[in-house]
C-alpha cells in the first residue's frame, strides 16, 4: 500500500489548475478523495468509472427486486452521494423528544431544578437517521462499488492508459495462487496433448516425452497480466479514506469493502493465446485477466444472499458481534402433540476469520448487515426508496419478479406496449449484418 502512494506521489500532473477542475467536477468526494485526485487524476478517473462498472452491475442483478439499485444512480456519478451510501446523521430519538418537552414546559421550578432538568437533557440517546446505511442492499452496495474500483484500475494499468501502473510486474510462478498455479498446468497439459495428437502417430514412451519437452519449451508465459495488486491498493486508497470512525458502521464499511475486492482478486483468470501459422498454437502465450465483471456480480449476489447479520447493540466503539441462530433440533416422529411456537435461539459470536458451528465459513468473503431491510413497497422520498408502483412485473412467475411478489398485493394493470426491434437480419460478404426494423405490440403487467 505504501507503494502504491508513493508511485501516484512521483507522477504529479503539470497542470494543477487542470486537474482541480477535473477532480472538483466529482461531487461527494471528500477531503482525502481530493488530494488523491490531486496526485493521480488519471487513476481517479478509471475509479469513477469503475464506480459507474459496480452500479451498473447491481442494476443488473437487481433488475427483478423491489430494491433495484436505482438509488445509486446519480448525476454525480458517485454512488456515495446517494442515501444508500451516506454516512448517517445523528437524532434525537421520540422518547428523548418527548421528555425534552416535557421538561421545557415545567417554567415555574426553581433555578436549580432547571439546571438538573437541562442536564439530564443533553445526555438523550442518539440513534442512526438514515436507515438505508445498515440495510443487506447497502451491504452489497458497498462491495460492488469496490469490486468495480478494483477491477477498472487493474485492467487500465494492463490498457497502458494509467501514468502510475503499468502491467503486473510480479506475474511468475512463485507469486501465483494454488488456483491459478492449477489452472496454468492443467492448460499447459492440454496444450501439450493438443500438439502431439496434431503430429504423426508416436510410439509410447521415451519418443513421446521428448516431444512433449520440446513443446513444453515453446509455452511461455507472457503478454500483459492485469496489475491487480495496483487495483486492490487504489480501491483501499480511494473508498476506505471514507471510514473514519470505529463505530461498527465504519467497520462494517470497511469490511464489505475488502469483501468486494476479494470477490475480484480471488477469481482471477488465466487467459492464453495460440500463435502460429494457420492458428496451428506452435506457440502459446498466457497472461493473469481480471474477471467478467459479470462473474463478480454473481459471486457477490450469492454472498448477498448469504449475508450475515451484526449485533448493533454496541452502535460505539468495540469488536462487532455476530448474530448466529442456532439450528432447531427437530423432535421424534411419534410425538403428536402440537408444537408450542418458541423463538429461535440466538448466539452472540465475536467477529473472528471463521463463523464456527456447523456453517464453518469464513468470514472474510462474507457481507455483513446490521439492520432488517424494509419491504421497499412504497415511496419514501427520506429514505431514497422509490417503491413498486408503476414497477413491470411477471404476472405467471412465483419469484422475485412474480407480481405477488413485485407488486406487494396491490394488484396489476395489463398494459399494451409497442416497441421497434430489430428482426430479420442476413449476413452479407464482406462484412456486415443487415436487419429491419419490426413493430412488436406485446402486453406488459405494471404494478399499482
Amino acid at each position: 500500500m505504501r507503494a502504491c502512494a508513493v508511485n501516484i506521489a512521483h507522477n504529479r500532473v503539470q497542470s494543477l489548475p487542470d486537474v482541480r477542475a477535473t477532480c472538483r467536477t466529482v461531487p461527494g468526494l471528500t477531503r482525502d478523495q481530493l488530494e488523491l485526485c490531486y496526485r493521480a487524476s488519471d487513476v481517479t478517473a478509471s475509479a469513477i468509472e469503475g464506480l459507474e462498472l459496480g452500479v451498473r452491475e447491481c442494476q443488473y442483478q437487481f433488475q427483478w427486486h423491489r430494491w433495484n439499485c436505482s438509488s445509486l444512480s446519480t448525476k454525480s456519478r458517485n454512488p456515495h452521494t446517494s442515501n444508500m451510501l451516506k454516512r448517517g446523521k445523528t437524532a434525537r430519538t421520540q422518547s428523548s423528544l418527548q421528555r425534552e418537552s416535557h421538561f421545557g414546559k415545567r417554567t415555574h421550578t426553581s433555578h436549580r431544578v432547571r439546571s438538573i432538568r437541562k442536564k439530564k437533557s443533553r445526555t438523550i440517546p442518539l440513534r442512526v437517521t438514515n436507515e438505508l446505511m445498515g440495510y443487506r442492499e447497502s451491504a452489497f452496495a458497498y462491495a460492488i462499488a469496490a469490486a468495480g474500483v478494483t477491477h477498472s484500475v487493474a485492467r487500465a494499468c494492463a490498457q497502458g492508459r494509467l501514468i502510475s501502473c503499468g502491467c503486473d510486474p510480479s506475474v511468475n510462478r512463485k507469486g501465483m495462487s494454488k488456483s491459478l498455479r492449477e489452472s496454468l498446468e492443467k492448460e499447459k497439459l492440454r496444450f501439450l496433448d493438443a500438439i502431439a495428437e496434431s503430429n504423426s502417430v508416436f510410439e509410447e514412451g521415451d519418443s513421446l516425452r521428448k516431444l512433449k519437452a520440446k513443446q513444453a519449451s515453446r509455452w511461455k508465459w507472457g503478454g500483459c497480466s492485469h496489475n491487480m495488486a495496483f487495483g486492490v491498493e487504489f480501491s483501499e486508497l480511494f473508498l476506505d479514506s471514507r471510514e473514519k470512525g470505529a463505530d461498527i458502521q465504519s467497520q462494517i464499511n470497511l469490511h464489505n469493502n475488502r469483501a468486494g475486492r476479494r470477490a475480484v482478486s480471488n477469481n482471477m483468470q488465466v487467459r492464453c493465446k495460440c500463435h502460429g501459422m494457420s492458428g496451428s498454437c506452435q506457440l502459446k502465450t498466457c497472461w493473469k485477466s481480471a474477471p467478467d465483471f459479470r462473474v463478480v456480480g454473481r459471486v457477490l449476489k450469492q454472498q448477498y444472499r448469504r449475508a450475515i447479520l451484526v449485533d448493533q447493540s454496541n452502535l460505539g466503539n468495540g469488536p462487532p458481534m455476530i448474530v448466529y441462530r442456532k439450528p432447531k433440533k427437530r423432535k421424534h416422529v411419534s410425538n403428536l402433540r402440537p408444537p408450542r411456537r418458541q423463538p429461535r435461539a440466538q448466539q452472540l459470536v465475536p467477529l473472528g476469520n471463521r463463523l464456527s458451528g456447523p456453517t464453518n465459513r469464513k468470514l472474510e468473503n462474507a457481507l455483513f448487515y446490521y439492520q432488517r431491510s424494509p419491504n421497499f413497497c412504497e415511496r419514501d422520498q427520506i429514505s431514497d426508496i422509490p417503491g413498486t408502483v408503476g414497477r413491470r412485473c411477471n404476472r405467471t412467475s412465483s419469484g422475485s419478479e412474480g407480481c405477488a411478489s413485485m407488486c406487494c398485493g396491490r394488484g396489476y394493470n395489463l398494459i399494451r406496449e409497442k416497441r421497434i426491434d430489430r428482426c430479420n437480419c442476413k449476413f452479407h460478404w464482406c462484412c456486415f449484418v443487415e436487419c429491419d426494423d419490426c413493430e412488436i405490440e406485446e402486453w406488459i403487467s405494471v404494478c399499482n
